[in-house]
């Protein structure tokens, strides 16, 4: 019915001699099979980098995501939601020293949403 070709590269630094390259062609046949809609899957744990320091702005790294067609961000300081705070960037304000912050990433399709949370911060710091 048809093909499938993926090319594979290992890292120079992860083969002896450098660069390895490889093609792998996988061959499909048959008729497509509807499956029922399933909730997204998270393969790669949502994390937080940065200094937890006010002023200096902390990032999500949404992981990575079986069946989301969505990923969403909402920001908090001791597990309590930040109003408005659901981009990819948060910047600790003075109210949040001694407070740990943490993200809730959540992964949408058309018919579910799975949420996970990021660990927490250490202690916001001034």
């Amino acid at each position: 019915m048809g093909h499938f070709s993926m090319e594979i590269f290992a890292n120079p630094g992860s083969v002896p001699g450098g660069n390895q390259q490889a093609t792998l062609t996988i061959k499909v046949s048959g008729e497509p099979i509807m499956t029922e809609p399933a909730a997204p899957i998270n393969l790669i744990v949502p994390t937080i980098t940065g200094v937890a320091k006010v002023g200096i702005p902390l990032t999500v790294d949404g992981g990575a995501w079986a069946g989301a067609m969505e990923v969403t961000y909402q920001w908090k300081v001791d597990a309590a939601n930040v109003a408005g705070a659901t981009g990819a960037s948060y910047v600790p304000v003075v109210g949040n020293v001694g407070k740990k912050i943490s993200v809730a990433v959540t992964g949408k399709n058309d018919a579910f949403s799975t949420v996970v949370p990021t660990a927490e911060t250490a202690a916001v710091v001034a």
